[in-house]
């Protein structure tokens, strides 16, 4: 059974589309932490190295929202990549664009290990913080 043009663009799409939506959440997450992180770190009136703990995270969540940057732009080149395939006008001239998508689902790979990576550690100096800052001595001004 043969799938239509349709069908075939929609199949291709599809992860490409819930791959950028799943990053625009993380985009999300990582400057609103980064947002958050600033204020509490310009506002607060902590000992040293609970606002290192908090710098750290706070600089982890900047390097996830940059690289889910990164890689929204790589999943726009790859869908750019497969119009030009799909509107080639020879099943054989598309053929020369392979190289081109390999390339670039593994850019988008290495960036998403990257993100993941970035993203763990943001979340385990935030947790530090918080666990920290529960056995922190508080003085009250």
């Amino acid at each position: 059974m043969a799938l239509s043009e349709e069908t075939q663009v929609r199949i291709v799409f599809a992860p490409l589309e819930e791959a950028g939506k799943f990053v625009r959440l993380i985009l999300g997450l990582s400057t609103g932490a980064v947002v958050l992180f600033t204020n509490l770190l310009v506002s607060a009136k902590f000992s040293r190295w609970l606002l290192a703990i908090l710098a750290a995270s706070l600089v982890m969540f900047g390097l996830s929202a940059v690289m889910c940057l990164f890689i929204i732009f790589k999943l726009l080149e790859t869908r750019a990549l497969f119009v030009k395939i799909f509107t080639e006008e020879s099943k054989e001239g598309a053929g020369r664009f392979r190289p081109l998508i390999d390339s670039a689902v593994e850019s988008v790979t290495v960036l998403a290990a990257r993100l993941v990576l970035c993203l763990g550690a943001a979340i385990f100096f935030a947790a530090a913080f918080v666990i920290a800052l529960l056995f922190a001595p508080i003085s009250v001004s």
